[in-house]
């Protein structure tokens, strides 16, 4: 009987355990199994939200440049075997410029040798073309200067251009239609070479430094500074009028000076380096920039023998209160266009280059240098004020000085009407002369080929050259001969003109020169292309009397 009850105890304990795993307690299984299926559905959905959201977040918008930007770069265009135009394009503040020049390379060069330079100015028919972040294509005129030849002044009248920037490069479309195809090419050298310095600091441009800075004390135009980090400096100025000038370089420091040094170049200059010493004092909102007067220089930027103050922030007024106070920026700097320079593609009336004019003079020098500060001190006061030599006019004295006007007048009472403003500037001895007509051009003549060059025992006739006459500020063209009647000029420094020998007249040096390009290439080569490039000369009708300088070799 015990073994019985014994017997069903054990049956029913397997029974409730049996229960268990088959159901009983389901109550809360079924909790539990909710649960994980609510979690596992949650998942679902927002693995879904994630997806959903992810493909409906708009693509990280790519930044875009304006056509300014866009079209900055290094480009060739082949003329011939191992003959190239090259061009490199930059900009500062949407302005756009050129380095342009005439270069050549063997098979085996990983650069295009430059030996023919000059800058370029793009004048937007419409600034708000140079800055459209869309449009591949804009319309120009174009400025051409060198900083060596005439010193940053415009060589003669506009000409039209269209820019197209292309897959592999540029399309160079000119007035008539004519279209030059300029491929992108880092064999190029660049116009600036000296904008990237190893500094021990991580930045030599704090914080403080950084950005663009405005010329306070300008009486006309003013310079920008902006310093660009780790350690570049760019200077800046624009005459709308006149001139640019762009520099860019590197700094470094003196530490036993204790003095920043900008070693740079110059748009219009080549690459050769110049520098500039200078010490700043800030704080933050006012500049001083103080020029090393014991630094040479090869391009004066600023005056130095005194500071030059610049500020980075400008204040808005309202009324008689501040309202704020903002940076300087690029929309800051003029923004070069038609409207300001030129109402249309100007086609200029050129004057007789022997007609003589009514000037008012202020002062006479022996030295170029002397009358070239003057005229700059009166170009800041607003004249456009020229130098000429009173040897080259009949009317002016026979000894050679270098004689300063205010400006050029076409008769006398324009001539008194000027030389009221004059005096009222100060200069209380100034006076107005005629200077007669010329009697001999002192110009420039640049040759990029040998092609139209007749060569002959007893001369050297150069047909169709291109003149830059520097004194009236036009360009024109021109045929010239040389001969044995043509001198090297006293101030002439002949080592600039390759493979010239002791007591060569120009004549003899330019014949062997010519017999060493038809002859010896390579002994031609030696130096650069001895008779291809911008030459300063005196010249009587057509005649070249004198050589007096070659710009373009270091």
């Amino acid at each position: 009987m015990k073994r019985s009850r014994f017997r069903a105890v054990i049956v029913f304990c397997l029974m409730m355990i049996f229960l268990s795993f088959s159901g009983c307690g389901s109550k809360e299984s079924e909790e539990v199994q909710d649960e994980k299926e609510t979690v596992t559905e949650t998942k679902k959905q927002t693995k879904k939200q994630v997806v959903k959201e992810i493909q409906e977040e708009p693509a990280e918008a790519e930044e875009k440049y304006t056509f300014a930007e866009r079209v900055c770069g290094r480009y060739s265009h082949e003329t011939g075997e191992n003959e190239y135009e090259i061009l490199e394009i930059t900009n500062f503040a949407d302005n756009i410029y050129a380095y342009a020049g005439e270069a050549y390379s063997d098979d085996m060069a990983d650069e295009l040798d430059t030996y023919s330079f000059w800058a370029v100015e793009f004048i937007p028919f419409s600034k708000e073309s140079v800055a459209d972040y869309d449009s591949d294509e804009c319309d120009f005129n174009i400025l051409c200067f060198s900083i060596m030849s005439n010193l940053g002044k415009y060589w003669g009248a506009p000409q039209k251009v269209k820019l197209k920037i292309t897959d592999d490069g540029l399309d160079w479309i000119a007035k008539d239609g004519t279209t030059t195809h300029y491929i992108r090419d880092e064999r190029v050298a660049s116009t600036f070479p000296y904008t990237s310095y190893e500094v021990e600091a991580p930045s030599f441009v704090s914080s403080e430094m950084r950005g663009i800075w405005k010329q306070i004390d300008s009486a006309s135009v003013p310079y920008y500074v902006e310093f660009v980090e780790p350690s570049q400096m760019r200077i800046y100025r624009k005459d709308p009028a006149s001139e640019v000038f762009l520099a860019c370089g590197g700094l470094s420091l003196d530490t036993e000076k204790g003095e920043a040094v900008c070693t740079y170049s110059v748009l219009g200059c080549g690459d050769m380096p110049n520098s500039f010493a200078f010490s700043i004092e800030s704080n933050g909102k006012v500049m001083e920039i103080k020029p090393d007067p014991d630094n040479e220089c090869g391009i004066d930027i600023f005056d130095s023998e005194k500071s030059v103050m610049f500020y980075a922030y400008r204040p808005s007024y309202r009324g008689s209160s501040i309202s704020k106070v903002d940076t300087i920026t690029n929309d800051d700097i003029v923004k070069a266009g038609i409207d300001e320079n030129f109402t249309s593609e100007v086609d200029y009336d050129m004057p007789d280059v022997n007609e003589g004019f009514y000037g008012v003079w202020i002062s006479a020098f022996t030295d170029e240098e002397d009358a070239d500060k003057l005229k700059s001190e009166l170009d800041d006061k607003g004249f456009d004020a020229i130098v000429l030599l009173s040897s080259e006019w009949s009317e002016m004295n026979s000894k050679p000085f270098y004689c300063v006007s205010a400006g050029r007048c076409l008769d006398e009472s324009e001539a008194e009407g000027l030389l009221a403003n004059v005096k009222s500037e100060g200069y209380k001895d100034a006076y107005v002369k005629y200077t007669g007509n010329r009697l001999n051009n002192r110009v420039y003549y640049t040759c990029s080929s040998l092609d139209d060059v007749t060569v002959s025992d007893s001369k050297v006739v150069l047909n169709d050259l291109e003149i830059s006459d520097p004194s009236l500020g036009i360009d024109y063209t021109m045929t010239l001969v040389i001969d044995d009647k043509t001198e090297f000029d006293k101030s002439c420094e002949t080592e600039f003109f390759a493979n010239y020998e002791e007591n060569d007249t120009p004549l003899e040096w330019y014949k062997r020169n010519y017999d060493y390009s038809v002859n010896d290439p390579d002994k031609y080569m030696e130096s650069g292309p001895a008779l291809i490039g911008i030459f300063e000369v005196s010249v009587t009708d057509g005649h070249i009397d004198r050589f007096l300088g070659s710009y373009w070799w270091d």
